[in-house]
């Protein structure tokens, strides 16, 4: 016959197994919205890359047109337009440069991100696998 103490212990946990299964549900769901809301993130992040290249290209055009201007009037004799075309050549280089290191920062910043979703995911995988079966 069982006892007193018996009784207690098994209700005490079936009780505790009865709250951890919520729980454990709860905090599976919320580890998915959060995986979800990283994805979307990423995703958009790397669209902004993709803008921020072809900005990058757009830049690379305007610099070579102002070398070629600078190329025209250094021929042309024009020291003032040379002047000029130098100083706007110099400042655009000099803001291509920026624009690579931020895009290069932001790609590091996207493949960290990226690696921290991928091992969310596994830890995510192999807790799954080490859970019990459900009864």
């Amino acid at each position: 016959m069982p006892t007193f103490v018996t009784r207690l212990s098994t209700g005490l946990g079936l009780a505790l197994v009865l709250w951890a299964v919520p729980a454990a549900a709860q905090e599976a769901a919320a580890n998915q919205a959060e995986r979800r809301a990283n994805a979307a993130q990423i995703r958009a992040d790397r669209k902004e890359l993709a803008a921020d290249r072809k900005e990058i290209r757009a830049d690379k055009k305007e610099v070579r047109e102002d070398r070629k201007e600078l190329r025209e009037a250094i021929r042309a004799g024009d020291r003032e337009a040379a002047r000029e075309a130098l100083k706007e050549l110099r400042q655009d280089r000099q803001e291509l440069r920026q624009d690579r290191q931020e895009l290069r920062q932001d790609r590091r910043e996207l493949r960290r991100d990226v690696r921290d979703a991928r091992e969310d995911a596994r830890d995510a995988r192999r807790d799954k696998a080490d859970r019990p079966a459900k009864p």
